[in-house]
């Protein structure tokens, strides 16, 4: 156990809203950091648009089975909320992602994601240094 005993939330003291709005800040700021800091590498920017891309962000969610357009609404309020959080901490970072997604052809697209999914920040084979012959 803990030395320091967590209080409960008292939403009409004023003291534990106050508390409660500054560790909310704290921790939105910090996430901030977190997305700026991915936001902050072409790996990351990749990583980025591809998710945004798979939250139907460019393109419609609309399908005529309604639970499947309810799946992919849900998929897009989370890209929705994701474009807002790049947009509040790092909006000219937005821009540098579409413009690296638009100079990037699709195959070349994909090989790029996966070599940043592999760790592999300059595109090419992660071996690609070794004097190996075979």
């Amino acid at each position: 156990m803990s030395d320091v005993e967590e209080q409960p939330f008292d939403a009409g003291d004023p003291v534990s809203v106050k508390r409660r709005r500054k560790d909310l800040g704290l921790a939105a700021h910090e996430q901030g950091l977190a997305l700026a800091a991915v936001m902050a590498t072409a790996g990351g920017r990749a990583w980025m648009y591809d998710t945004l891309v798979r939250c139907h962000i460019f393109s419609t969610s609309f399908h005529t089975n309604s639970l499947s357009m309810a799946f992919a609404e849900g998929e897009r309020n989370i890209g929705l909320k994701f474009m807002a959080d790049i947009h509040t901490h790092c909006p000219n970072r937005y821009n540098e992602m579409m413009q690296e997604a638009s100079n990037v052809g699709p195959s070349r697209n994909t090989a790029s994601r996966t070599n940043a999914r592999n760790g592999n920040a300059n595109g090419g084979n992660a071996d690609s240094g070794s004097d190996d012959d075979a």
